[in-house]
């Protein structure tokens, strides 16, 4: 259960989800994500909007919030928590609205700018400038010495009635290809964005939370429209598994929902194909491609063509059903899910890849914030 006085703000996976934070009302929380074991806390006396685990050591990015911020909520606090101190701050003009920490980057997101600083050295790196952004959607991916992000792209597009067109795009930014890429995704507003780890894939909430588009981040294609419910629902988080093999959804109707993308992945690498690009990340990944193959070649999910009309949207696979109305998940090996929500449970479900289904609860553990 969780006190009053103490409850959840946000709760972040590190780098490779091996740990996870929970930000309170009164400081944050560090966990091993599987097992579930609580590594440190720290109640700093302070409401704390995010804490950013930088991979596993003891340094943290903090930014106040809540009922109770110590701090501004326009700065940013680097935090050494073996010696219990701040050893940095950077201050901006607006509220930070989304931050996150990828090799030697801290990447912040205030309304209308993405500001990336090296760590270390505290370092401007680059300013980018987006559309206007109070829900902080961004998204960077996980693969290490590889770096590709996606945010909303300040686009004016004029239609034939000389009319502004209100659609939002999303833009890629791919560093080690040196290339940009805008995406149109048809919705006037969204709910959520998510790169796979390789960053080739890209995952679109629309605001009322029922479809999910899968966009190919090398040429921006649709490759799938992915169906959770016809009820509204505010989408919490979405995330792909390491190898992106399967895509899961969280919202505030409790109910984790599950993709299978293993079969898209033929169809990217046809499309990549046709319009020359290569689906590889470098060489060293080419011995890979005939695994992919492997794993997808008895997939009959999508059609033989290379059509990206769907007539029919793609139901989930598998489903997780949980006593709550916000919660993160990820993926683990052996096919264990994890998910944890903002009433304080940690939960580990089977997922069963040759049927999916309903998944299995295997561990449920109240973590007495």
């Amino acid at each position: 259960n969780i006190n009053e006085n103490n409850k959840i703000l946000n709760i972040s996976f590190n780098q490779d989800n091996s740990r996870f934070s929970v930000s309170t009302e009164k400081g944050f929380k560090i966990y091993e994500t599987y097992p579930l074991k609580r590594e440190y806390e720290n109640n700093i006396g302070s409401g704390l909007k995010f804490t950013e685990m930088y991979y596993n050591s003891n340094i943290l990015v903090l930014v106040s919030g809540g009922e109770n911020p110590k701090f501004s909520e326009k700065k940013i606090i680097i935090w050494d928590d073996s010696l219990n101190k701040i050893i940095g701050e950077i201050n901006f003009f607006k509220k930070i609205k989304n931050v996150k920490i990828k090799g030697e980057k801290i990447y912040i997101i205030c309304e209308n700018n993405i500001y990336i600083f090296n760590i270390k050295t505290l370092e401007n790196i680059e300013i980018i400038e987006t559309s206007e952004n109070n829900k902080g959607l961004f998204s960077i991916n996980s693969l290490e010495n590889f770096d590709v992000i996606a945010f909303l792209a300040y686009i004016k597009n004029i239609d034939e009635n000389n009319k502004n067109i209100k659609n939002v795009y999303i833009k890629i930014k791919n560093y080690e290809k040196s290339f940009e890429l805008n995406i149109d995704t048809k919705e006037e507003t969204l709910s959520y964005i998510c790169l796979n780890n390789m960053g080739n894939l890209l995952a679109v909430a629309n605001e009322k939370g029922n479809e999910i588009k899968i966009y190919s981040c090398l040429s921006g294609d649709l490759l799938r429209c992915l169906y959770r419910g016809m009820e509204k629902a505010e989408i919490n988080y979405i995330c792909f598994d390491k190898s992106s093999s399967y895509l899961a959804v969280t919202s505030d109707r409790g109910t984790i929902h599950i993709w299978s993308m293993r079969g898209i992945f033929q169809q990217l690498i046809d499309i990549n194909k046709i319009n020359g690009y290569d689906f590889f990340i470098d060489n060293n990944d080419k011995n890979d491609e005939d695994k992919i193959k492997n794993e997808i070649k008895d997939n009959n999910e999508l059609p033989k063509n290379k059509t990206l009309l769907f007539s029919n949207y793609e139901k989930s696979f598998a489903r997780i059903k949980l006593q709550t109305n916000k919660s993160v998940c990820a993926f683990h090996e052996n096919n264990i899910i994890i998910a944890i929500t903002y009433e304080g449970k940690y939960y580990q479900a089977k997922l069963d890849t040759k049927i999916g289904g309903h998944c299995q609860i295997i561990g449920d553990i109240d973590l007495k914030i």
